[in-house]
């Protein structure tokens, strides 16, 4: 088993939301956000609030996450 910190976690997280963001752009395709508990779609540099979430963010603070490697 391999042990990734939460602060690496995070960081390989955001790293692959902002790869995925500048291929979609690049593409033309729309994506999805949620700010301020709204559904935002967004396309071409243009956003706009689809509805309300349905679910919101929260904060995990977890000094250790075990993830199970083997195949």
């Amino acid at each position: 088993m391999a042990e990734i910190n939460a602060n690496d976690l995070s960081k390989a997280q955001k790293k692959a939301s902002q790869k995925v963001v500048k291929l979609n752009e690049a593409l033309g395709l729309t994506y999805y956000v949620v700010r301020n508990d709204n559904l935002i779609a967004i396309k071409n540099g243009d956003s706009k609030v689809i509805r309300k979430a349905q679910f919101g963010s929260r904060t995990v603070k977890v000094k250790r996450i075990k993830l199970n490697n083997e195949q």
